[in-house]
């Protein structure tokens, strides 16, 4: 087994066995859709999200053309009664995918979009909101069309910075043979590029169940124990009862 196959089955291992992310952030419910307003198309993710017993905050986040400033829809966040989270996101689909793509390519951690959505060709914008989250949308309005956020989590920053390389860890659900959904969460050592992300995508095509890691050179040996005390704060971060702070 070479260096990088040993690499990734040691994060596979550690995030499994210490981290448990499955258990923790993942996706009840994902709708994806669209609506007609004032002449224009606006395209719908609704998510219910689980966090253990993290929440999120309520809170509404309008969306802005980063030059013009002109409004392009709205983030909506909502703590449940069932211990779960609304994701509610709506966005012009004409003036958002018209963006400059440069920040679509990427989560805020540096890394890629998350490879369990097997985006293929599909390009995506990304629209930056607060002070560290973002707005993805792509493809097109019959068929693979996507929508993402990327919500940045100050709470992770001290959770994470021992962990010397950025990760992502995402798992994909599938909730009809036209759409699936992507919830995980995003870490970098560096301060701000910490969050959860969450995503859907609809196709005609059925997708399996899939599992996506990825990081950036190989771990080090003297790296290892840290790495699985940050994944064992992380887990404990996410049981712990608390309403995220989101930046």
């Amino acid at each position: 087994m070479n260096k990088s196959y040993r690499f990734l089955a040691v994060l596979l291992s550690l995030s499994t066995a210490a981290c448990s992310p499955k258990d923790t952030i993942k996706l009840k419910g994902v709708d994806l859709g669209t609506h007609q307003s004032q002449g224009r198309t606006f395209v719908d993710l609704e998510a219910i999200v689980l966090m253990g017993r993290l929440h999120f905050p309520n809170l509404e986040v309008p969306i802005y053309h980063p030059g013009s400033m002109q409004n392009l829809g709205s983030v909506l966040l909502q703590p449940l009664d069932d211990g779960s989270n609304r994701l509610f996101v709506s966005v012009d689909y004409e003036a958002a995918t018209s963006l400059d793509p440069t920040l679509g390519s990427t989560l805020p951690n540096g890394r890629e979009l998350p490879r369990a959505l097997n985006l293929g060709s599909v390009k995506m914008v990304g629209i930056p909101i607060l002070e560290a989250s973002r707005i993805y949308v792509g493809g097109n309005l019959k068929a693979n069309l996507a929508v993402g956020v990327a919500l940045g989590v100050p709470a992770l920053d001290s959770v994470t910075q021992s962990i010397p390389i950025p990760l992502n860890l995402f798992f994909s659900y599938p909730f009809s043979p036209e759409v699936s959904g992507v919830a995980g969460l995003y870490s970098s050592p560096l301060r701000g590029r910490n969050g959860v992300g969450v995503f859907a995508k609809k196709t005609f095509a059925p997708e399996g169940k899939s599992f996506s890691i990825a990081a950036s050179g190989e771990l080090p040996e003297d790296s290892k124990r840290m790495t699985t005390v940050s994944l064992i704060k992380l887990d404990r971060l996410l049981q712990r009862n608390a309403t995220l702070k989101i930046k």
